[in-house]
């Protein structure tokens, strides 16, 4: 098997990289990806966990004083839930970040996979020695058992995030709805409406119309121009192929 190697632009300063090379760079760079993509995940799970302690807390207090603040004080109630609400708009906003944060990393480790799997076809490498699927020495997908199982750790920890999300979105529901319950069944049956009713009706509608429309608004600002869709990247390797042919 001959040195394969590439050259990069046409200059005479410009050196030829072998493959082999950039085989060992693709390898770290997959590796690198692979080791860190927990560590993100721990670096927002400190920030849910925070949330989830304060809401929590909340919540117990929402609980053992309800029927005392209800009939004495139903503004301290509302501010109470509003603020509930507030705490499971950051924790889904948290959670976003959380799946974005996975799926972008396992993008980036599948890419240079498949950029392993080009250099080494054209290598030649042995398939006994590729990059490929493989197998244990034992698998078995049953939960209750002790051995080794066909789940990916990537995915799961996607799983995670999106199952945040559904607990937060979930709880921001319920708070909202009972703020809109309280507001319109009150205790206090006067006609004019409190300030602090106005200001927490529009608090809510706020976050409900963030809830809504933050997530769209996520995707574009934090979409990478470097990913490309696998369509879009064999249409731009075709053409490539073309111009070479021409």
């Amino acid at each position: 098997m001959g040195k394969v190697t590439i050259s990069w632009g046409k200059s005479s300063s410009s050196k030829a990289i072998p493959l082999k090379q950039l085989r060992e760079e693709a390898y770290k760079i997959r590796k690198f990806e692979i080791q860190n993509l927990w560590q993100r995940s721990i670096f927002l799970a400190a920030f849910i966990v925070i949330l989830i302690t304060g809401y929590g807390h909340l919540v117990e207090k929402l609980l053992s004083e309800y029927e005392k603040w209800q009939i004495s004080n139903q503004d301290l109630l509302l501010v109470a839930e509003a603020i509930c609400c507030a705490l499971a708009f950051l924790g889904s906003i948290f959670s976003i970040i959380w799946i974005m944060m996975a799926k972008g990393s396992k993008a980036w480790y599948e890419i240079h996979e498949k950029r392993i799997r080009k250099i080494e076809k054209k290598l030649q490498v042995n398939d006994k020695y590729r990059m490929r699927p493989g197998s244990p020495w034992s698998l078995n997908d049953s939960l209750c058992s002790r051995e080794p199982g066909a789940y990916s750790v990537s995915r799961i920890n996607i799983l995670l995030g999106q199952i945040l999300l559904v607990a937060w979105w979930i709880a921001f529901s319920i708070h909202s709805i009972h703020i809109m319950y309280l507001i319109c069944n009150p205790q206090d049956k006067s006609t004019e409406p409190s300030p602090t009713k106005t200001l927490i009706t529009i608090v809510v509608t706020t976050l409900l119309c963030g809830q809504i429309f933050l997530p769209f608004a996520l995707k574009i600002w934090v979409k990478s121009s470097a990913i490309k869709a696998p369509k879009k990247e064999k249409k731009k390797s075709d053409k490539e192929k073309e111009d070479k042919q021409q």
